[in-house]
């Protein structure tokens, strides 16, 4: 197929609770396709250890998902925001109440955010010449599911992809 013959061309990210799924899709039909264990799951079991490592506090996976909801970020921005949270202090055995910041969140779960780009990356490169091309034309990432909430992950896809990121209503 040349580039000429391709109408539309998405990449589709979609980044469930314990899974992620990365679509290539040229005039609709599928060219590639992966899908690993990596979700929004996994970002708040990184808020959790970041918390036992770095503050010596224990906190649950749903306050964990209300951290990163609040202030977690793949693109930090926002120096000023920062969230107080209440926990468990390791050594004391008794409620500690912290502030964390965006920056320090988006510290924590940087990995699993690579993560989720490296797998955009690899599709793009998977696929043929003609379908980069047409990606890279008048393509687009898709971002969905959970994870699409996550703060600034579209400009995160945009700046390591140089692709238009839209998330559907």
């Amino acid at each position: 197929m040349n580039v000429e013959q391709i109408k539309s061309a998405l990449i589709i990210l979609r980044v469930g609770k314990a899974a992620t799924e990365v679509v290539a899709q040229i005039n609709g039909d599928t060219i590639y396709s992966r899908q690993f264990a990596v979700g929004t799951q996994t970002m708040d079991v990184a808020v959790v250890e970041h918390f036992q490592r770095k503050l010596n506090m224990l906190i649950g996976n749903y306050t964990a998902e209300a951290i990163r909801i609040a202030v977690g970020s793949a693109f930090p921005e926002d120096s000023e925001l920062a969230i107080q949270v209440r926990g468990r202090d390791v050594d004391a055995q008794m409620p500690r109440t912290v502030t964390v910041t965006e920056a320090e969140i988006s510290a924590a779960i940087s990995n699993v955010v690579e993560t989720l780009v490296n797998a955009v990356k690899v599709a793009v490169q998977r696929v043929s010449s003609e379908a980069r091309a047409a990606l890279a034309a008048f393509g687009a990432i898709e971002l969905t599911g959970e994870g699409a909430c996550l703060r600034g992950l579209d400009k995160r896809l945009m700046f390591a992809t140089d692709l238009l990121v839209v998330i559907p209503d």
